[in-house]
């Protein structure tokens, strides 16, 4: 379990040191904050577009803050993940061409221990980047729209990071 612990450890200061632990966490903030925003300034957005017929009046039904935090996991699930592919699909192919994960191999590591520390450190940095995101979120539908209850958030939340771990 030590060596785990050390792998570990090893994976989070490279995830920080190349960047990674920086620009995945801004991403997700814009990405959670876009729908928020542009569900209340959708209207203004459609009149400043233009290319209306005069006279033509668009009124858009105003969404729930319930309805808004579904379309933040909404945007999770489709762009959210493709930034977590992003952040992850290189994990073991950088040490393999590097010749770092045979230098890593020759201590007294499993395969086992050298993956799981590196999914573990990923989950880790995802799961953290993606609450920090929800929250933004969660913060500005309150603030725009009507009261999302802190329990309906932290539940949804909690699923999700399911969804997001397996």
């Amino acid at each position: 379990m030590k060596t785990f612990g050390v792998l570990f450890k090893k994976e989070l200061h490279e995830l920080f040191a190349n960047g990674k632990g920086i620009w995945l966490p801004i991403s997700l903030i814009l990405l959670g904050i876009t729908q928020p925003l542009t569900n209340y300034y959708m209207p203004q957005i459609i009149n400043m577009a233009g290319n209306l017929p005069k006279g033509a009046v668009i009124q858009l039904p105003t969404p729930t803050g319930q309805e808004v935090m579904q379309g933040v996991l909404s945007q999770y699930s489709t762009i959210g993940t493709l930034l977590i592919v992003l952040a992850s699909m290189n994990m073991i192919s950088n040490e393999r061409q590097n010749h770092a994960a045979v230098l890593v191999m020759m201590r007294p590591v499993s395969v086992i221990q050298y993956i799981m520390s590196k999914w573990a450190a990923q989950i880790v940095l995802v799961i953290g980047s993606t609450f920090i995101s929800y929250i933004a979120a969660w913060y500005y539908t309150n603030l725009l729209f009507s009261y999302v209850d802190w329990t309906h958030m932290l539940v949804s939340f909690l699923l999700y990071s399911l969804w997001l771990i397996f």
